[in-house]
């Protein structure tokens, strides 16, 4: 298997276990509410379960993005210059060097800035993005990279 296609997969593989937790809130929302006591028995409350299904997209978009950036580093590093550029500049870097257009270099960018702003909690700054809208921005971003590096 190719190096990109291994890391699309990745990627498709994170947006798949998006879907599949999706499936399981829709499940125990229906069963919680037939039962609130439902999970006491794993040390569990209905708050539990409303902080989880609050904090999900920000954890698979949290997720997605380390994938990817997991591999544009690896696509840098094949190319031996034994740097670690922060984040931004590889993208920008990678964009140059791959002929990738502008607008989906914008779009990784910002999913970059929306990214920081969950991880730092400080989103004041990033633009909202749907965790669906940045894993098909992220794998056009991907697409563009080399099939083995």
């Amino acid at each position: 298997m190719k190096k990109r296609d291994f890391r699309i997969g990745r990627v498709n593989n994170v947006v798949r276990e998006h879907r599949t937790a999706l499936v399981a809130i829709e499940i125990l929302d229906r069963q919680l509410k037939l039962n609130p006591s439902l999970m006491a028995s794993h040390d569990l409350s209905p708050s539990d379960f409303v902080r989880f299904r609050d904090n999900l997209e920000g954890t698979y978009f949290i997720r997605v993005f380390a994938e990817f950036e997991s591999a544009f580093r690896d696509v840098w590093n094949s190319t031996g210059r034994g740097t670690e550029p922060r984040t931004a500049d590889l993208l920008d870097a990678l964009t140059s060097r791959r002929t990738i257009s502008s607008l989906v270099l914008q779009n990784a960018h910002r999913v970059r800035k929306y990214r920081n702003g969950l991880v730092h909690q400080d989103s004041a700054d990033a633009e909202a993005i749907s965790f669906a809208e940045a894993a098909r921005d992220l794998l056009r971003f991907l697409a563009y990279m080399p099939a083995n590096w």
